[in-house]
């Protein structure tokens, strides 16, 4: 079983990667502040994504993987809820949003929705490699 300190580590990997590769798509970077906050919303909602799972199914014991551990949850998230999170981030920050403070923010809370996800499918797949699995999509399934 994976540990909270593995799950926040690989979030906050992925949601960082997450989040800056799609802020380089969005060619969003134009400055070291825009980097910051993009770096640090990757971080926040990676590791929030990555600690979802155990907050809606607490991981009391081994077996307590079930629904939202599951193979069909993760894939719905991070599938259509990452769809709409990419297109409503992307409408958060534009060119036009000049002033610094502004900027970041938008910066910073659009990096936060689209690395939560992310941060929630490396806590799936981190259990997945464990001996108990995931289930398909609850438990004896």
């Amino acid at each position: 079983m994976a540990s909270r300190k593995e799950h926040d580590e690989l979030g906050a990997v992925f949601g960082i990667g997450a989040a800056l590769l799609k802020a380089a798509l969005a060619d969003q970077i134009k400055t070291p502040a825009d980097f910051l906050a993009v770096g640090l919303g990757g971080l926040v909602g990676g590791v929030g994504g990555s600690r979802a799972p155990d907050v809606l199914e607490p991981a009391t014991h081994p077996g307590h993987r079930s629904t939202m551990h599951s193979a069909v949850v993760t894939s719905a998230l991070v599938l259509k809820g990452g769809e709409f999170v990419i297109e409503t981030s992307n409408e958060m920050i534009t060119d036009q949003h000049t002033d610094p403070v502004d900027r970041f923010g938008r910066l910073f809370l659009s990096s936060m929705m689209v690395a939560a996800p992310v941060g929630y499918a490396s806590h799936i797949l981190a259990d997945a490699g464990t001996p108990a699995g995931i289930p398909l999509l609850t438990k004896g399934f």
